[in-house]
């Protein structure tokens, strides 16, 4: 297989897979999470800590896969004796942003699923006292603490995008140097 075509393969697989990254989140924002605004706080925030545990998990994938097209860039750099060698060429300048971006992505799902998805789960549901006994409540300082932490993992997921769309535009600068 010749140089060229397996560096757009790479490179492909890589873009591919943060395509599906950001198109991921950008789902989590725009759909979901504003579908489930019109919901009160204890509903909304029981289907946001369900549906965020499970997509993390496919988040974390996509993470890990963009990770090995990045490990197949470097692989397709070739022979390099050390870091400093592939930090002078200008593919080796791109790779370390990507990989920089890929660090801060990976800093960010962090910070979504151990910081403030934890703070969601960590805020109790009441039962409210009424006839039926069925409507759920937050308390006040609950209520806050999980608002707020939506509103945490709202940004970091709108950051994960912008990280996402900076990262396939090195990709595609990757292979086109």
């Amino acid at each position: 297989m010749s140089s060229e075509v397996l560096v757009v393969t790479v490179v492909a697989v890589r873009v591919l897979f943060l395509v599906l990254f950001c198109g991921a989140y950008l789902w989590f924002i725009l759909a979901f999470k504003s579908g489930t605004q019109l919901l009160p706080p204890p509903q909304r925030l029981q289907i946001i800590r369900g549906v965020e545990k499970r997509f993390l998990l496919v988040s974390w994938l996509f993470v890990a896969l963009m990770s090995l097209g990045g490990l197949g860039s470097l692989f397709v750099l070739g022979p390099v004796p050390d870091l400093n060698s592939i930090l002078s060429t200008s593919k080796g300048i791109v790779l370390g942003l990507e990989a920089v971006v890929t660090l801060l992505i990976v800093i960010c799902n962090a910070l979504i699923q151990f910081v403030f998805l934890s703070r969601a789960k960590d805020s109790s549901i009441l039962v409210a006292e009424s006839g039926d006994k069925a409507l759920k409540w937050l308390t006040a300082k609950d209520s806050n603490r999980a608002l707020s932490a939506i509103s945490g993992i709202s940004f970091l997921s709108i950051v994960n995008i912008a990280l996402g769309l900076v990262a396939i535009a090195l990709g595609v600068v990757f292979s086109s140097i």
